[in-house]
């Protein structure tokens, strides 16, 4: 009888020669002896076999099965039937551990005497390494699944990255080809209510491969995704549980879907059977009624996509013109017209054909800008591709400005009554883009360049933007890069989201080229916006108090440093005493994704402080002498003008914000990024602001030089701009 192993490790395998051997070796190194590694390979045709038999021969700890193909969740029953260790780990034969995975997942498990330890992986690609953040928002790491927190039901439901007491497991579906691991791993949460334990540390590698499982198109067409839903809820576990946890794991089964149609929508049709069973699902999970359900909201979205992809493809249909063997095929509502190119006659007579349709039926000037600013968050100010629109107009270009109505800004030009070229929208938020391409499509047909300066505008609408061909997608930003991990890592940038992106300084070009954006997908010139302030002056000593926002929950932000220390210096009775005896004003303008969207509020308890709207910040920015922030783009702002700006970190060492978050703020070199004024706690910051009120607000001569090197330019930063976007558009 062999000894009983501190850990199995089930491996299936099933043609994976090439990663197999990586594998393996990651497997027999484990830092923890006492484990015993059970490889089922289900019929592979290519060397698997020998690779295994191989490994076998020099270490005993290696237990090889030979079965018939049946696919990978009757090998994982089997290997769970032999199993010997006191606790259970799967490995994919693609991907591979880190050398003290087992150790360290097998000492955490047995320290806190639970029954499911959770571990964090890498996503693993050719030239990529890069952690996930799923487990990021899991604050609590310890708890029973009946009383876990609602974002542990958004984290990788993978059989992987786990670690298993071995009891009670159950066993894999064999009916299912995808979501086998789903629904074994929501089973056991139900049947067993385990104590769960979270172990925060990248200490797998999933392997993400183009020809893989999850790129199997068969799966997609066959509804598989919907099987495994159906299994589920037929589960007497699933059925005797609470609406709450039913319509969190619906949820997070949606966030499957959003990603399957993510990547299968371009790829191949969608049946009539999926986006029936889509549908259904849908209205299923509206009936429980539980809210904040993020990626229900997402799902709603995809289903608008794939209607508006049809809406345009279908006006493609009705109208368009291609070439063939030498002749010109104007195709109208399926009535072909041929025209050959050489007679001088047929030509003319196809022109004043084409300006016929156009005049007719297109309202809009073609080869025209479509320029527009946040479409989804009436609390943000329109003013960087709205003001480019104002420049475009004046210098004679074709420019239409899209605009909600809910907007201040609309309200402003209507009441003006100045709003020619405006497309106003009547119902867009962030979940449903409303009216969005019902009422800008057709000037859709007719622009050469979409150009934004939110990269967040309604999800849909850029997905839209960008698989299209017609129209080149340009981001001119709402201000510069900063922190670049913040916005890299959390996917909110990357290459791929526009065709063109606006970088405004040599620092900020690098921070790009760094993350592996090439030269022809940046623009170097500046933020629209500027060109308002070039003349500004401050109309009264005062301060702006703006700090941008953090991914905190509800419950975490209130004890977070971030809160604790701002609300601590917006209620100091030094400053407050000091600025009110020197006439000096205070404006605190809360960050809009803090205030609107987390609806997050801080208690003030001074009468010089005004709280003010960021959707009218530009008048602030204008009227006040000094900025104190921690790395708000409105720091830019004042640095133009070449007023002071003091950057306050205070929640520097904060443990509870988001990884990301908390790197960012670690790594950042403010040195490095010749960032002058940077303070880690408040008596420096008032002090510093003491300094600048006795000398008028005066800047250094050595830090307007280092402002200098934030900006391409001062000068004509609209007509620089327009200038490269029409290069670019030619």
């Amino acid at each position: 009888m062999r000894n009983k192993p501190k850990v199995s490790i089930i491996v299936p395998v099933y043609n994976v020669e090439e990663y197999l051997v990586k594998c393996l070796d990651s497997l027999v190194s484990q830092t923890l002896k006492e484990i015993e590694i059970i490889c089922i390979n289900d019929g592979s045709t290519d060397n698997s076999l020998e690779i295994l038999n191989t490994f076998a021969q020099k270490d005993s700890r290696i237990i090889i099965i030979n079965k018939q193909n049946e696919g990978v969740s009757a090998a994982r029953n089997i290997g769970l039937d032999i199993s010997n260790g006191e606790y259970i780990m799967f490995v994919d034969s693609d991907d591979y551990l880190e050398i003290q995975t087992c150790q360290t997942v097998y000492e955490k498990i047995k320290n806190e005497n639970s029954d499911l330890l959770i571990f964090n992986y890498f996503s693993v690609t050719q030239n990529t390494k890069k952690i996930s953040a799923e487990l990021d928002n899991i604050l609590t790491n310890k708890f029973s699944f009946k009383q876990c927190p609602d974002s542990f039901f958004y984290t990788a439901t993978s059989v992987w990255g786990k670690l298993y007491k071995n009891k009670d497991l159950g066993n894999f579906n064999t009916r299912l080809k995808k979501g086998e691991d789903t629904v074994f791993f929501w089973i056991y949460c139900l049947r067993n209510n385990p104590i769960i334990s979270i172990l925060n540390i990248p200490l797998y590698n999933y392997r993400i491969r183009n020809n893989g499982a999850m790129s199997n198109i068969g799966c997609f067409q066959n509804s598989e995704i919907f099987k495994s839903i159906k299994i589920l809820k037929n589960s007497p576990y699933f059925k005797n549980t609470t609406n709450n946890i039913k319509a969190r794991i619906l949820d997070r089964y949606a966030k499957s879907l959003c990603y399957e149609l993510k990547i299968f929508c371009c790829k191949t049709k969608i049946s009539k059977k999926y986006i029936n069973n889509l549908n259904k699902f849908i209205n299923e999970l509206n009936n429980y009624d539980v809210k904040n359900l993020y990626y229900l909201k997402k799902l709603k979205q995809q289903l608008y996509k794939i209607k508006y992809k049809k809406l345009l493809n279908f006006a493609n249909k009705i109208f368009y013109i291609t070439n063939k063997d030498r002749h010109k095929v104007i195709n109208i509502c399926g009535i072909k017209i041929k025209f050959e190119y050489y007679k001088k006659e047929q030509a003319k007579k196809e022109h004043d054909y084409i300006n016929r349709i156009t005049r007719e039926n297109k309202r809009y000037q073609k080869n025209s800008y479509l320029l527009f600013d946040a479409l989804h968050d009436s609390s943000v100010e329109c003013i960087d591709a709205y003001s480019l629109f104002k420049y475009m107009q004046s210098i004679g270009k074709k420019a239409y400005y899209v605009i909600p109505e809910e907007s201040e800004l609309y309200k402003q030009l209507e009441r003006q009554g100045d709003l020619k070229y405006i497309i106003s929208l009547k119902n867009s938020t962030l979940t449903n883009p409303g009216d969005f391409l019902e009422e800008v499509f057709p000037v859709l047909l007719q622009c050469k360049a979409i150009i934004t300066s939110f990269g967040e505008n309604s999800h849909e609408t850029n997905k839209f933007f960008k698989t299209y061909q017609n129209w080149q997608y340009f981001f001119i930003q709402h201000g510069q890069v900063l922190i670049p991990d913040r916005v890299f890592e959390t996917e909110y940038l990357y290459p791929e989201k526009f065709d063109k992106f606006l970088v405004s300084s040599e620092n900020e070009y690098n921070i790009f080229k760094k993350y592996g954006w090439q030269n022809d997908k940046l623009l170097k010139a500046g933020l629209p916006r500027w060109d308002l302030l070039s003349n500004a002056k401050p109309k009264e000593h005062s301060i702006l108090i703006m700090f941008t926002w953090r991914r905190h929950n509800l419950l975490s932000f209130e004890e977070s440093l971030y809160k604790k220390n701002l609300s601590k210096f917006l209620n100091n009775k030094d400053l407050q005493k000091y600025l009110k005896d020197n006439n000096v004003k205070l404006y605190f303008a809360p960050h809009h994704a803090l205030k609107h969207n987390q609806g997050i509020n801080f208690d003030i308890n001074n009468e010089n402080i005004e709280i003010v709207n960021t959707n009218q910040i530009s008048q602030y920015i204008k009227k006040c002498s000094c900025l104190v922030t921690d790395f708000s783009s409105v720091s830019f702002d004042f640095m133009f003008q070449e007023k002071p700006v003091l950057f306050y970190i205070l929640d520097k060492n904060d443990n509870t914000l988001n990884p990301i978050e908390k790197r960012g703020i670690d790594t950042f070199d403010y040195k490095k990024f010749i960032l002058p004024n940077v303070f880690f706690n408040e008596d420096e910051v008032i002090s510093k602001l003491k300094h600048y009120v006795e000398n008028n607000f005066e800047l250094e001569l050595i830090n307007k030089e280092k402002y200098d090197k934030f900006f391409y330019t001062k000068e004509n930063i609209r007509q620089k701009l327009v200038e490269e976007i029409d290069r670019c558009c030619d």
